[in-house]
């Protein structure tokens, strides 16, 4: 929803700007691996020209996220070959997940809960590298909007941490990690 009151906001903008801006905001990547809204002037398909902005609500927001496995062969987890493409995800997942200790094997999935919360000293690098990634020119977060080219949203997280949790779903499960602010 918030990513839609940001795009009707931005839309509103530039129609009744004097003269109109030649520009549309869409939503584009709720819940997928595509920025939340994307600013497309409506004369070119030139995604060069596109301004690329993701949205949060809260200061307890997921900042990327991503999915683990357990792999019953090494009794571990693991991530699949396409979350190993993104450097982000590897590097958290080699710093953080594969250094948790499961002397009992996999993790309880009964219920949704949080397995472990790893500090980070660096969250807000890893943060802003996340959304580099995948182009991402702005964060607006709690109505505030922060630029990912200079760093600003980097600089103005504080401290948070690694998150993982198991989710259950009902008849499956899933195990989650974020990458969670604390302080921004």
């Amino acid at each position: 929803k918030y990513e839609l009151e940001i795009a009707d906001q931005l839309n509103n903008f530039f129609e009744n700007s004097d003269p109109p801006k030649n520009y549309k905001a869409e939503v584009t990547g709720k819940y997928t691996t595509e920025p939340d809204i994307v600013v497309k002037p409506t004369d070119t398909d030139d995604e060069s020209q596109f301004v690329r902005i993701e949205t949060k609500t809260k200061l307890g927001s997921d900042f990327g996220q991503f999915t683990v496995f357990w792999n019953e062969k090494d009794n571990k987890f693991d991530m699949s070959k396409e979350k190993k493409q993104d450097p982000v995800f590897q590097r958290v997942f080699d710093n953080y997940i594969d250094k948790l200790d499961f002397p009992d094997g996999q993790p309880s999935r009964d219920k949704s809960m949080d397995i472990a919360r790893v500090p980070v000293d660096n969250i807000g690098t890893l943060i802003g590298d996340y959304y580099r990634n995948k182009n991402v020119q702005y964060a607006i977060v709690n109505d505030m909007i922060y630029s990912l080219d200079n760093k600003e949203l980097d600089n103005n997280i504080k401290a948070g941490d690694v998150r993982f949790r198991v989710k259950n779903h009902g008849k499956h499960f899933s195990y989650m990690v974020s990458l969670k602010r604390t302080v921004l």
